[in-house]
């Protein structure tokens, strides 16, 4: 092979690195989306509590406003809606029952400020609610931005799980895809199955989202049960890619021994691309080093071993690499090892404090039912 040679074989790096598989480009597409979304949650929860005391200086005035028309023409609207408030939240006035001796001449409340009243009977300070409905609706909006804040908190723990495994799938398989030839399909199917759990991480995302802002139970019940289930499966997965580390090592070696005769030859047409792609791409020679091709290529090394060809246009030992390829991937193993179980324990702990915040939304759900 001359110098030229080589210009092909990089040439179809740089096309594997730049396409790779459709699931990489899907998940960086993914994981892109989500962090985008998940910057839109956080600068939308801190909007919300900025212009809380705005939103209720705004209702103080309103309610002041609309008082004071509550039995003239022309405002019915705001009639209606005092009516609806105080029967929705069981409150009377603005600060009490006593807010409405000034709007009505005969010092009655309107039905909407009592409880219970029998036929016939007026409603009065007795049998009236005795809160302000400004400080129910203080109350009712803390409530609601504090589930606002929870909810962003949760979800944007699973979009961050579901970002970094993504984010992972993306670069373990950028990585892997150059060696498909030499290990085995369990671990080429790793960031598909990762690319999977990203997914389905978004998916249970938006189920904990709705259980929280629609204040549903079960719906919180099947986000934790599914969570719990996901976080198991990254353990289970952590704990085969670290059972397997070994048996994957043998399998590459004994594909390398085989493939490394068959060189050049007819019927290896792939494994020769592969070792070209691999050895100009991460810089290694043969197995072990350079000396693993003397019996195959009589004592020429392929071009693809060699940082620099001479003019002649044949690599030789002087100019090639001298760390071998099954030295080089065992490394790259340890990496993505490290990167997969570091990457599980870390997650499984977020997603573990997810399951505890639905948990506690869920339990104080229980309590409103009760007291109510």
């Amino acid at each position: 092979m001359g110098k030229d040679s080589v210009k092909p074989v990089k040439d179809t790096i740089r096309i594997i690195e730049a396409t790779c598989l459709f699931s990489c480009e899907f998940a960086q597409t993914l994981s892109l989306l989500l962090a985008l979304i998940l910057i839109g949650e956080l600068v939308l929860g801190g909007v919300v509590y900025q212009i809380r005391s705005d939103v209720e200086q705004y209702a103080l005035k309103q309610m002041k406003y609309t008082i004071d028309g509550y039995n003239q023409t022309g405002h019915e609207a705001s009639r209606q809606s005092w009516n609806v408030l105080q029967s929705d939240i069981e409150c009377c006035g603005i600060n009490g029952p006593k807010d409405w001796k000034s709007v009505s001449r005969s010092g009655k409340l309107p039905a909407s400020c009592c409880y219970a009243l029998q036929i016939d009977e007026s409603c009065t300070e007795i049998n009236s609610y005795t809160n302000g409905c400004y400080e129910e609706f203080k109350n009712s909006l803390q409530h609601n931005n504090s589930i606002i804040f929870w909810s962003a908190v949760g979800f944007a723990l699973i979009q961050i799980s579901s970002v970094g495994i993504l984010s992972i799938a993306f670069i373990i398989n950028q990585k892997l895809y150059k060696w498909s030839n030499f290990i085995s399909t369990d671990l080429i199917t790793t960031p598909q199955i990762l690319l999977a759990i990203g997914i389905g991480l978004f998916i249970i995302s938006i189920i904990g989202l709705c259980g929280v802002l629609r204040d549903i139970g079960w719906l919180l019940t099947l986000f934790s049960v599914l969570l719990t289930i996901v976080l198991i499966g990254e353990l289970i997965l952590s704990g085969f890619v670290y059972q397997m580390r070994n048996e994957i090592k043998d399998y590459a070696l004994n594909q390398m021994n085989h493939t490394i005769s068959g060189y050049n030859k007819t019927g290896f047409e792939a494994s020769t691309q592969t070792w070209n792609l691999i050895q100009a791409d991460i810089e290694c020679c043969g197995i072990y080093g350079p000396e693993d091709w003397k019996p195959v290529t009589a004592n020429k090394l392929p071009t693809s071993c060699c940082y620099a060809i001479p003019l002649d246009g044949f690599c030789t030992y002087d100019e090639s690499y001298k760390d071998g390829c099954f030295e080089k991937f065992e490394s790259i193993l340890q990496e993505n090892s490290k990167i997969i179980i570091w990457a599980a324990i870390g997650f499984a702990l977020i997603q573990l404090f997810a399951v505890f915040l639905a948990c506690c939304r869920k339990c104080s759900l229980h309590k409103e039912y009760e007291t109510v």
